[in-house]
């Protein structure tokens, strides 16, 4: 299920865009999200501060696919900043890690790894030998 929808998005841009293009900024933002919180499966609908994330998200896909500082067409300059991007995946991280079941991730923490068995390795004998 997307993130957001061609409509979704066209309404946050306040601008024309097409359902292509959408769909495109739509997987460029979901993503982006995976890798941010290694959560893949979103529930139908999204919640809220996923949506806002993935909207956002797929503005800056849209708006500057290539991942420009700058670009100037007929003296008119526009600058991007990633300062934005990431600090939309920096909330997502901090946010899969310290809600699990707002993101449906499972078990958070940190675990030690597993030891081997037995611990440490030994030989039984039961002749002592």
């Amino acid at each position: 299920m997307p993130l957001f929808s061609s409509t979704e998005l066209q309404d946050f841009l306040g601008q024309t865009v097409t359902s292509s293009s959408a769909a495109m900024a739509e997987r460029v933002a979901a993503g982006w999200l995976t890798e941010a919180t290694g959560v893949d499966q979103w529930p139908d609908p999204p919640p809220a501060q996923v949506f806002a994330w993935a909207i956002e998200l797929g503005a800056i896909a849209h708006e500057n696919p290539t991942a420009l500082a700058s670009r100037s067409v007929d003296g008119i300059t526009d600058a991007y900043s990633r300062d934005r991007y990431s600090q939309i995946l920096a909330a997502a991280r901090e946010s899969s890690l310290s809600s699990p079941s707002a993101s449906g991730t499972g078990p958070i923490g940190s675990f030690p790894p597993a030891v081997e068995w037995p611990d440490p390795p030994r030989t039984f004998r039961p002749w002592g030998y």
